[in-house]
């Protein structure tokens, strides 16, 4: 049961728009739960608003992480080579539904906690962002040593 405060915005990716009625079936259906588009409301719009981004595999939580925005990663298929993007120091990863729960609620309710997060999210941001590279040049680099590291 969520919370009465708790809003859940899904944003849909560009490739979802045709077949997201059947991916997100009933939770898309929740009084709570609001469906988005890029047409409803722009991507950063959307992140500054939120008080927490959560993503699987989405590079979108580089741009939470500059804007101060915490993140919880759900441990799914692909999460690994995204994670393979920055240290993970304190990126907030999940298994489960229980431990999502719980991070959410930790951030909602333990400012210290939050902060810290927020904190150690904009010093891995300054690496992709603070740079003379770009921030795509950075990630191919990235994910280059990656590629190169398991082709060895």
């Amino acid at each position: 049961m969520l919370k009465e405060d708790i809003v859940i915005c899904i944003k849909l990716h560009p490739l979802e728009t045709e077949n997201w009625k059947l991916v997100y079936g009933n939770i898309a259906n929740h009084p709570q739960v609001r469906v988005v588009t890029d047409n409803s409301i722009g991507l950063y719009n959307l992140l500054i608003a939120s008080d927490i981004h959560t993503t699987v595999y989405s590079t979108t939580f580089l741009e939470c992480l500059a804007l101060g925005v915490p993140n919880i990663i759900i441990k799914g298929q692909g999460y690994v080579d995204i994670l393979e993007l920055v240290h993970q120091g304190e990126i907030i990863m999940v298994d489960t539904a229980e431990e999502f729960i719980s991070e959410l609620n930790k951030l909602r309710k333990d400012s210290k906690y939050r902060e810290a997060i927020i904190e150690k999210g904009k010093e891995i941001s300054n690496y992709f962002f603070a740079q003379k590279k770009s921030p795509e040049e950075l990630i191919i680099m990235e994910i280059m040593k990656y590629v190169k590291r398991f082709s060895d």
